[in-house]
């Protein structure tokens, strides 16, 4: 028998991962706009990315740890291991059947 294999993106599929990252950051610097630290986020992390296969709890954690000028946020081993941590509290996403 040939293997059959299918993907999918589960990112904005089944996970609302905009608002489990928006909120997960939120929580972990209050003091800052949510929105920005998101478009900070979204800046981020396909320079983290770039030319690389890593696993996406690292991509997370890099991206937490990473200095911006834009803010000067720089965080500890604590909140840079806290956006992977909180992956599977992140909500489902409302296209999933499961999520109604």
């Amino acid at each position: 028998m040939t293997e059959r294999w299918a993907t999918f993106d589960c990112y904005g599929t089944l996970i609302d991962w905009m608002n489990g990252i928006r909120d997960t950051l939120a929580d972990l610097w209050p003091e800052h706009d949510a929105e920005l630290l998101l478009a900070a986020y979204h800046e981020i992390e396909p320079e983290v990315q770039e030319g690389r296969t890593v696993p996406y709890r690292q991509v997370l954690a890099e991206v937490a740890g990473a200095h911006r000028a834009t803010g000067g946020i720089v965080a500890g081993e604590r909140r840079r291991e806290a956006l992977g941590d909180s992956l599977p509290s992140w909500p489902r996403s409302g296209g999933s059947p499961r999520a109604h």
